[in-house]
């Protein structure tokens, strides 16, 4: 599943139930552009893949690096 939108803080609650319904749904994948989405997938849905779409914009091996190491992807 993708989800390559960026929370507001009003509607946190909307992205934060989009991780947790994709979840429930047994997903392959989640494919995020938004730091945070990703905090909260690893935090609370560990054992879903993790993918950084290309609307999240590491653009070099450093930013990539900082990805895998923090968020496993």
């Amino acid at each position: 599943m993708a989800i390559n939108t960026y929370p507001q803080q009003e509607g946190w609650g909307r992205w934060k139930n989009a991780v947790d319904v994709a979840a429930s749904l047994g997903v392959d994948a989640l494919i995020m552009a938004d730091i945070s989405l990703h905090e909260y997938a690893l935090q609370h849905h560990s054992e879903i893949n993790r993918h950084l779409s290309v609307q999240g914009s590491a653009t070099n091996v450093e930013a990539l690096k900082f990805y895998a190491e923090n968020f496993g992807i």
